[in-house]
């Protein structure tokens, strides 16, 4: 595959996906009927301030997409101008399951699975569940702020000599709030209804 193995490196790794984690891709309808369509990207806040924090903390960080390098590629260069990011992957760097699906190994990186991490907004679609930090998709709202909530792992993971510890500490955080989102909209409608 390639792109794989990564160089070595001593650092610990961040991975990040980049369709509905960094950014949104959105597709305004055409009034005429062309061949070509115009794509707008919207950056998720919050998203210099992550590689920033990353790199303080001596994270490499690598972005791992299942789209392509012609698409990718760009879209990194405008989201990173301060080159923080030191590698990345493209589909070509990803497995396929039995369906066809792209999915994330990250056995394949080359790097210690006690020193990596991985947010993506499709956990489901790595198969090393004990490092993915889990994240809402980004649906292009400018209030969101997941990537701010996330800012908290930086803040705990020397605390820990496996990263997927961290993870885990993060995660449960995170399904708290998700369980108290789902009672939040159950009472809503409950209200509504009666």
């Amino acid at each position: 595959m390639p792109g794989l193995p990564l160089p070595p490196t001593t650092r610990k790794t961040l991975f990040l996906d980049l369709d509905d984690t960094l950014i949104r891709q959105v597709e305004l309808p055409d009034q005429y009927d062309f061949a070509t369509k115009t794509h707008y990207i919207i950056k998720r806040p919050g998203v210099e301030k992550l590689l920033q924090v990353a790199t303080d903390n001596d994270f490499e960080i690598v972005i791992f997409t299942a789209g392509g390098r012609d698409y990718a590629s760009p879209i990194i260069d405008w989201l990173d101008p301060n080159v923080l990011i030191t590698h990345r992957l493209y589909r070509d760097s990803c497995k396929r399951n039995i369906r066809g699906i792209p999915i994330k190994d990250l056995t394949l990186t080359g790097r210690s699975l006690d020193r990596c991490i991985i947010i993506d907004d499709l956990w489901q679609r790595v198969p090393q569940r004990e490092n993915v930090v889990m994240i809402k998709p980004f649906k292009g709202g400018m209030q969101d702020s997941e990537l701010t909530r996330l800012l908290r792992f930086f803040e705990i993971e020397s605390r820990y000599e496996d990263l997927r510890d961290a993870v885990s500490h993060v995660n449960e955080s995170f399904e708290s709030l998700m369980e108290m989102e789902i009672m939040m909209k159950t009472l809503i409608e409950e209200i509504n209804c009666c």
